[in-house]
């Protein structure tokens, strides 16, 4: 899933209105940040050599032609053990929530409060995933070597799959938009500063756009012809995913209740 993935930080906002936002975006999309991360570093330090390098290039793609071959809308074999693992979102999860409270302080919530939320958002990750993903999605590695899928991205039509993608965004949009009427009453928050209203258009045509692109996107049947079956995949669309990462997240600075409510609480306490 791409974009998509947002779709449960605009509910968790909903329910934890207090709670960043960005934050919130940022615990939705870790997972893959790892993931990506790890890809360029395999890149730049081993050259995708990952035999040669098991432990930097534990993360990667290989290129299945046949999948490729019969129009299969993801046709790679993933090879993710930590970052796309329950076990992986338990400790990203405590790696964010550190960050979190150095940077942004705890609030009014417990350590194991902010944990649990940012859980929350980085499990609903996985979740997504097992959904579109074959069975590649791990438990609990090194415990146990079970993995989900229910592979919509194998199964489901390139429609089916844009609409799935479209339904997460636009719920979490909802969850965004009612958070800032329920913190601003109704009135003030449907009439609430251009800027809010600028960024839920800008993240929606963001969405819409990359979405599209990058579920119409036939690069692997290109590479069809002259890709060896089983290719280690060069993660040459890291950098632009890392891009989108940027452009999306930082829009819904624009979009945070939370940062809203702690400019109100400042100025009542400065009166």
């Amino acid at each position: 899933m791409f974009q998509g993935h947002y779709g449960p930080a605009g509910l968790l906002h909903l329910l934890f209105s207090d709670v960043s936002l960005v934050w919130l975006m940022i615990s939705t999309q870790i997972i893959d940040i790892c993931y990506f991360a790890m890809n360029l570093l395999c890149k730049y330090v081993c050259q995708m050599q990952v035999k040669e390098c098991p432990f930097i290039c534990s993360e990667y793609s290989t290129l299945n032609v046949e999948w490729a071959r019969k129009g299969v809308l993801m046709p790679t074999n993933n090879y993710a053990v930590f970052s796309h693992s329950l076990s992986g979102s338990v400790v990203l999860s405590l790696i964010l929530t550190v960050l979190y409270v150095m940077i942004r302080g705890r609030g009014k919530r417990s350590f194991l409060s902010l944990y649990s939320i940012m859980f929350m958002g980085v499990v609903s990750h996985w979740l997504l995933d097992v959904v579109v993903h074959r069975p590649d999605m791990s438990l609990f590695p090194p415990w146990t070597h079970s993995r989900l899928g229910m592979g919509t991205w194998h199964y489901w039509s390139r429609l089916q799959n844009l609409l799935l993608e479209y339904s997460c965004v636009f719920v979490g949009l909802v969850g965004i938009i009612a958070t800032r009427i329920m913190n601003d009453g109704m009135t003030k928050g449907v009439t609430s500063q251009w800027s809010f209203w600028m960024a839920c258009g800008c993240y929606s045509l963001l969405a819409v756009v990359l979405n599209y692109v990058a579920l119409y996107d036939d690069t692997p049947q290109k590479m069809t012809e002259t890709a060896v079956d089983g290719a280690v995949l060069q993660p040459d669309h890291a950098i632009p995913v890392f891009i989108s990462y940027v452009i999306s997240i930082s829009i819904s600075y624009w979009m945070d209740s939370s940062r809203r409510s702690s400019t109100q609480d400042a100025s009542k306490k400065n009166k």
